[in-house]
């Protein structure tokens, strides 16, 4: 996929690109080309991958939120990594405020010189796991929308994404086919972090690509996650509620 191509799927999706904001793209696909060798950030991937499986597919949670949601949102992004989604989302919507969580150093360290040679002043990085920076009191229950992508498994992800979300918020998590046996198995760690019924958006194969089976999954919070939540480092993963 090259950038014409990104623009065109990107417009389907009711967004416009400036031509800034695709220089910030294109600069942003470089420094992941030249940093992935050290910091292992992503797949071994050409640029038009990239703009496909990464950049493109960050930006498809404007299918579940809408673009004027996200412009006027504070949104987090939990275990970061390259920074994908919240690095796209940030590029193209200006007006959101964009915290990203990452606990490994090297990655940590790409996301503060990312953010800095983008010149992406909406952008704070937080090096810390889940877990714990779910325990400061300046993060928990202080988004609208907290969303994940490569994570976890839901009853998993629930405890590590819901205790950020504000009561009236959202918890959207980026998955693929086969999501419904994973929900069924994940209800009682929802229901337990104060998340509500989750519904699946599926996204237009003439966006995402042909087969993808590219699906959004949004958990409105509805409830207040008890204090106990979420468990220590590690634990989430390991003894899934």
């Amino acid at each position: 996929m090259n950038t014409a191509e990104l623009t065109e799927r990107v417009t389907s999706l009711g967004l416009s690109l400036s031509e800034d904001q695709l220089d910030r793209f294109q600069r942003y696909l470089d420094l992941l080309v030249v940093h992935n060798r050290k910091a292992n950030l992503i797949a071994a991937a050409g640029p038009d991958e990239i703009r496909r499986r990464h950049f493109l597919d960050s930006l498809t949670l404007v299918a579940a939120t809408g673009p004027n949601r996200l412009s006027q949102s504070k949104l987090l992004d939990v275990g970061s990594g390259a920074g994908l989604p919240g690095l796209p989302l940030a590029i193209a919507f200006p007006d959101c405020q964009v915290t990203l969580i990452e606990a490994t150093g090297k990655k940590v360290a790409f996301l503060q010189t990312a953010c800095a040679e983008l010149g992406l002043t909406n952008v704070t990085v937080v090096g810390a796991r889940s877990e714990t920076a779910a325990r400061d009191p300046e993060l928990r229950e202080a988004f609208d929308i907290v969303v994940s992508r490569a994570l976890a498994r839901m009853g998993t992800l629930a405890e590590l994404t819901l205790p950020f979300c504000r009561v009236g918020g959202e918890a959207i998590a980026y998955k693929g086919r086969g999501i419904e046996p994973e929900l069924a198995a994940a209800a009682a760690a929802i229901q337990t972090m104060g998340g509500g019924d989750p519904r699946v958006v599926e996204i237009d194969d003439a966006i995402a690509g042909e087969g993808s089976g590219a699906r959004l999954v949004i958990t409105p919070k509805i409830s207040a996650t008890p204090d106990r939540y979420p468990r220590r480092d590690g634990i989430p993963n390991k003894r899934p509620l």
